[in-house]
């Protein structure tokens, strides 16, 4: 598991598609690490076991591993039925629905061991599903966290609502797209006055070059400058050498459309070539006279300078910094989980339609900080000097991130009971005012002192046997879930 992690953070995502990979890679990293402290747990507890409790333990570990022998499976090949047997309802989930019961305490020697069984047996539901989720997320291309079958859809709203809505949400400050809209137009407006006190040739070539090579992230600017520069500088000595050495225009024309081929072959490939092919193609079709090679020299100076505006204006207009933002980000992201929380308690108090409309906007909020702060840790992935260092705290945030989607979908599915859940553990909404008051505290946790609920403060909370009710599961599942953001802090 400690290579396999390692591996993970050490690996360029290099797509965003592989950045979705990566949280569901993480999700099972992370179900592995659990199951292994649950098969810990029953060998201690065999230690103390009778006959008939061995029994019961052996049923609960042949039990976790079918489920564990399942998902190794489903990630040597693809499965046949592109893992629709993991969604929920699947033929490969319904067995692990319920685990497998305890023995009689009348015949156990130590009847301790009866509730400390039932307690793994839940963790291990709990992990066993959390895995099955990324698993069909990984065949699929999803989020690990938007596929439960228990969580209610979102009421759907008008199409000009939801534009208003993302207007409003990016017209402020804080948004990134806010800023990156006026650097854009700083870096316009400083290239128009380039032109006209320099009187350059082909100035749309400088235009273009910087707001191409501007990006809304620091990373991603100095990319694809970078790229863009260095395949500029190359392709510019090659088109000069065809230019020079190109002996009529048929031949010309030959080279400019396949140069033109190569730029389109090599646009989803790499930046980096389709600059370089790129330049030949648009020198060559620009040439004043035949066998101008002097022209080349134009295009890189002008790339040149247009990359050198981009990258100032990123670093003096609203510089954007990936680290700092991810982790303010991830705060943010549990501050609002910890709102969803008491709004849930406010609507359980007085079920009224605003309460409702309350309980909508807190889901919102949830769902937008979770994206904001999985397009921060995308932009981290994506960087082309990620691949060259290892560093824990995105193992962390990849933790993080996952486990924060799938707590709020947790809360959502609690929250569409529209009720406290009932049964002997009547103080559930004080046990919801406790989790999100320690959603509130992660700020102070750190990749060193993140700590995970010990399993004995678990069985102090909650019954002995498993919870038959939903919203008694869901609570349960809730304080396991913070656990593990506990454990994860990179704050």
């Amino acid at each position: 598991m400690e290579e396999a992690r390692t591996a993970l953070t050490q690996t360029a995502a290099r797509a965003p598609a592989r950045t979705r990979r990566a949280r569901n890679l993480t999700l099972l990293l992370e179900s592995a690490d659990g199951l292994f402290e649950r098969a810990i747990r029953l060998s201690e507890l065999a230690a103390w076991a009778c006959e008939s409790e061995g029994a019961a333990l052996q049923g609960t570990a042949q039990w976790i591993a079918r489920g564990e022998n399942a998902i190794a499976r489903s990630l040597r090949r693809r499965p046949l039925d592109l893992a629709v047997s993991f969604a929920a309802g699947g033929s490969l989930r319904r067995p692990f629905l319920e685990p497998p019961g305890a023995p009689v305490v009348a015949n156990a020697r130590n009847g301790d061991i009866v509730p400390h069984l039932l307690a793994e047996q839940r963790a291990a539901r709990e992990e066993i599903e959390m895995a099955f989720d990324a698993v069909y997320a990984l065949w699929t291309g999803g989020e690990a966290g938007d596929i439960f079958g228990d969580a209610p859809t979102a009421p759907t709203t008008h199409p000009a609502l939801n534009l208003l809505e993302k207007l409003r949400g990016e017209s402020s400050a804080r948004s990134t797209m806010f800023r990156h809209a006026w650097r854009v137009a700083a870096v316009g407006a400083v290239d128009v006055l380039l032109l006209w006190t320099l009187h350059l040739p082909r100035g749309a070539w400088l235009g273009l070059t910087s707001i191409i090579v501007l990006q809304p992230t620091g990373s991603g600017t100095w990319r694809r400058a970078w790229q863009r520069v260095a395949g500029t500088v190359a392709g510019g000595i090659f088109a000069a050498a065809l230019a020079v050495g190109t002996p009529n225009q048929t031949a010309l024309l030959a080279v400019i459309v396949a140069c033109a081929g190569l730029t389109l072959a090599c646009f989803a490939v790499d930046y980096g070539l389709y600059s370089f092919f790129l330049t030949p193609t648009f020198v060559l079709l620009s040439l004043p006279r035949p066998g101008d090679w002097h022209y080349a020299g134009v295009r890189v100076e002008l790339t040149v300078l247009g990359a050198g505006v981009a990258l100032l204006a990123m670093r003096w207009c609203w510089p954007e910094r990936e680290h700092r933002e991810l982790g303010r980000l991830l705060r943010a992201g549990a501050g609002t989980v910890a709102a969803y929380h008491r709004a849930v308690l406010r609507f359980w108090q007085e079920p009224t339609p605003q309460r409702r409309r309350l309980l909508a906007r807190a889901r919102r909020d949830c769902g937008l900080a979770s994206n904001a702060a999985e397009e921060a840790l995308d932009r981290l992935l994506l960087q082309p000097s990620f691949g060259r260092r290892q560093n824990p705290e995105i193992s962390q945030a990849l933790r993080f991130t996952t486990s924060l989607r799938r707590l709020t979908q947790s809360v959502t599915t609690l929250a569409s009971l529209g009720r406290p859940p009932p049964g002997p553990v009547a103080a559930n909404p004080a046990r919801l005012e406790a989790c999100a008051a320690r959603l509130d505290a992660l700020h102070l946790a750190s990749p060193r002192s993140g700590r995970e609920l010990p399993p004995g403060d678990v069985r102090q909370e909650i019954n002995p046997e498993m919870p038959g009710d939903v919203g008694e599961w869901q609570i349960w599942r809730i304080e396991h879930q913070i656990a593990v953001l506990e454990s994860a802090a990179v704050l």
